[in-house]
């Protein structure tokens, strides 16, 4: 006889970081294109790169690289790492 639910409605997901700082682009961070992407992503230089879920896990580690294959991830949002640790959102289609 009682009804008790409740919607909740919940924004703003873009803009989570989970664990990690995203820093804005600036003058020596590093670059990586292009974004969103599909099946390679490149890396103005090299670099030692860890990626991440939306969820802070890490999803797998490239030493030394100017490009990856992420043709393995789902769509969706991820975030790109880097040694220093700054840190990239990565829009996979």
């Amino acid at each position: 006889p009682f009804n008790n639910s409740l919607t909740v409605a919940i924004t703003g997901w873009d803009q989570v970081t989970i664990g990690m700082e995203e820093q804005a682009f600036e003058e020596g961070a590093f670059e990586m294109y292009p974004n969103p992407a599909t099946r390679t992503l490149y890396f103005k230089t090299r670099n030692d790169i860890a990626i991440y879920n939306v969820e802070g896990k890490r999803m797998k580690v490239y030493y030394d690289v100017t490009n990856i294959d992420i043709s393995y991830l789902k769509p969706g949002v991820y975030y790109v790492q880097n040694t220093t640790g700054q840190t990239q959102k990565l829009l996979v289609k």
